[in-house]
């Protein structure tokens, strides 16, 4: 090789190495970028697994299809392993929400096969993500206290009350006392 040549083979290479240390560092924030927006899908799952109603899990769940779409290179989509096996316990799972509970035998029956789909995704979504969780801890560890429970109970109950009144379906009971001092005679 000429010193022409190693010259200009030198230059092109000194020109270029910051554009292409650019370029792998986008990339490689890219990665990290992903994989953060994927860990936020899971804390949230795993932090409201037991108040699967609330809108906080809701929007996890529904990020799901977006986090592990795959991704696309010169315009061709492409998906992992894992990634199809997320998408695919998410889309029976979603299927099974969007089941009514009287066509699967009930609301116990409706609720059981719920938590062991549930318990499928975040297994599936624990594995893409490193984490090595067995099925009976994702079902059983998490804590919710049952005074949350009635609370929410309540809430629905007297949510539906009001709507009944509202729409004139449901009638106030009033009694009428007479004041204090007053015997009423």
């Amino acid at each position: 090789m000429t010193s022409v040549e190693q010259f200009w083979i030198t230059t092109v290479a000194v020109l270029l190495s910051p554009l292409l240390a650019v370029q792998v560092q986008r990339f490689l924030d890219s990665l990290r970028d992903k994989k953060a927006r994927r860990e936020s899908v899971f804390y949230s799952l795993m932090s409201t697994r037991a108040a699967r109603v609330s809108a906080e899990h809701v929007i996890a769940l529904n990020r799901i299809d977006i986090e592990w779409f795959g991704f696309r290179f010169l315009g061709i989509h492409r998906r992992s392993q894992i990634e199809n096996e997320v998408l695919g316990a998410w889309k029976i799972y979603l299927d099974h929400l969007n089941t009514p509970a009287e066509s699967v035998g009930g609301l116990n029956v409706w609720g059981a096969k719920g938590d062991e789909l549930f318990t499928d995704l975040l297994y599936v979504i624990a594995k893409s993500l490193g984490y090595s969780f067995d099925k009976v801890a994702l079902k059983r560890g998490a804590y919710s206290p049952v005074a949350h429970g009635q609370l929410e109970m309540e809430q629905t109950e007297l949510r539906k009350m009001l709507v009944e009144w509202l729409k004139g379906t449901r009638s106030v009971k009033v009694d009428v006392n007479d004041g204090p001092g007053n015997s009423g005679a």
